[in-house]
């Protein structure tokens, strides 16, 4: 709708009452209020928005109280005497339809008109699926969200550091132990050798009965840092993996509101 190719156009909403604070404000603060609260949501720069106005629209919203139904059912027996009349829309159903189908009503009205077609005009956007308060196949809320959580927690099962630090600690102490004890009792002067290595990163150890003691405690402490390491980094991943998810999710449903 601009006809510039490199500018768009953007509507904002903002919900209020007649004669309140907001409907009040006047347009240049509300423009600039539009403005800032763009660039929060970095939705747009505030520096590239060039210019806004501003439209109050007198009851936009249907308002539903305890004699609704029966109020309207008067209105609505009333206009279907009228032959050559069509009510379309929130205001002319009153009803708290989504834009599509408030369109909707618009484009069937045309062909009841034009086609000579039938439709009831009042039963569009009556299905359960469209009301919020009904659950998707008898599901509560409650429910779905413990399925979703249980979901999640399978999915993203935290490892506890400690626990896999102490497991790995005690394997590959109990190895270097074992090892060194095999090679003692067998004297193996190859794997002997190489074993000696050890001692340039373990101070004490050697290939001995001792040694083998010394080496279970730097086995253990090798094998706890690297499992609690381990653990804290996949910990830590996961977690800026789901923070990002959970952005992406936020922006897609925010994209999708601005497509509608």
């Amino acid at each position: 709708m601009v006809t510039d190719l490199t500018k768009t156009s953007l509507g904002l909403e903002y919900f209020c009452n007649e004669g309140d604070e907001l409907w009040n404000t006047p347009d240049k603060e509300l423009v600039e209020l539009g403005k800032k609260e763009l660039a929060k949501i970095g939705l747009a720069k505030f520096g590239d928005i060039l210019d806004g106005c501003v439209f109050r629209v007198e009851s936009a919203y249907p308002v539903y109280d305890a004699n609704y139904s029966k109020n309207l059912q008067i209105i609505r027996e009333f206009t279907e005497t009228l032959e050559n009349f069509q009510t379309i829309g929130r205001n002319g159903l009153h009803h708290y339809d989504n834009q599509d189908h408030a369109i909707l009503t618009g484009m069937l009205a045309v062909r009841n008109v034009l086609v000579g077609e039938k439709n009831d005009l009042w039963n569009v956007n009556v299905e359960e699926e469209y009301l919020e308060e009904i659950s998707e196949e008898g599901i509560s809320s409650q429910e779905m969200e413990q399925v979703v959580e249980s979901a999640l927690g399978h999915v993203f099962t935290k490892i506890e550091s400690k626990a896999l630090g102490i497991s790995l600690g005690a394997v590959l102490g109990l190895l270097l132990f074992s090892i060194t004890l095999i090679v003692v009792n067998n004297g193996w002067t190859s794997i002997n050798e190489k074993l000696w290595l050890l001692g340039q990163y373990f101070p004490g150890y050697r290939v001995d009965i001792p040694g083998s003691f010394i080496g279970l405690l730097y086995g253990f402490i090798l094998g706890f840092v690297l499992g609690w390491g381990f653990a804290v980094l996949r910990n830590t991943i996961v977690l800026i993996s789901m923070a990002i998810i959970y952005r992406r999710a936020q922006l897609q449903l925010l994209r999708k509101i601005l497509d509608f």
